[in-house]
């Protein structure tokens, strides 16, 4: 496809979101894979799309809440059809996990962390959702009782953010600093870059389709490689 046609689908399927037309933004999706596949549509729509809501969300700038549900369920839409597509072409993927995710203590924004679930099974991992407004000790016993190597955890404030501190303090209490890599992200983080190390985070992404990623640095840390 053209730079210039792809730039427009782009375009379109941002504008489409931040204007709350889901069935719109559907079909420009379902318009590219007609073509290449939906799972193409991960790198060459959503992604781009989901850097340029992150960056406005980030920037204080026009997007909210309403339009990050939207995109929630866009991008879970496309996830549905991507299943179907691996199923019709018998594509697996060997599980990666497992991964304990949660919002911390306070903490109900539960957008952002659907996303990352999206895309982490997506990548392969097994993912275990403790939910909202998690106490920072729930994430420790999960995460030792499933023998999951990482916690993802989401806030949306800085206030509720803080609280990650004691998932750091509970790791570290406990012997497991490094057998257990503690992943953070939401709202707050996007704004202030340097926050994940402040509460005891070992990473952070800019948006959520770049999580597998990390994990998947996370754990070639964890084994040496």
């Amino acid at each position: 496809m053209e730079d210039e046609l792809l730039a427009k689908l782009r375009k379109n399927l941002l504008e489409a979101i931040l204007e709350g037309e889901k069935d719109r933004a559907c079909s420009i999706i379902a318009q590219y894979a007609k073509e290449y596949s939906y799972t193409d549509s991960l790198q060459a729509l959503i992604e781009p799309c989901l850097e340029d809501f992150g960056n406005d969300w980030g920037n204080g700038e026009r997007v909210s809440l309403g339009q990050g549900y939207i995109l929630s369920k866009v991008v879970e839409d496309t996830y549905n059809h991507i299943v179907e597509e691996r199923k019709r072409n018998n594509v697996t993927h060997n599980l990666k996990g497992p991964v304990v995710i949660g919002n911390i203590l306070d903490d109900c924004h539960s957008l952002g962390r659907k996303l990352v679930i999206t895309f982490l099974k997506l990548d392969g991992w097994e993912v275990i959702d403790l939910g909202d407004d998690i106490p920072p000790k729930d994430f420790v016993d999960v995460a030792v009782e499933h023998n999951a190597p990482i916690i993802a955890i989401s806030a949306m404030m800085l206030k509720n953010a803080l609280n990650i501190k004691l998932v750091r303090e509970e790791i570290n209490r406990r012997g497991l600093k490094d057998k257990i890599r503690l992943a953070v992200g939401g709202a707050i983080f996007t704004q202030r870059r340097n926050l994940y190390k402040e509460v005891g985070g070992d990473g952070s992404t800019m948006n959520a389709i770049q999580v597998p990623e990390m994990l998947d640095r996370f754990m070639k840390e964890l084994k040496g490689d």
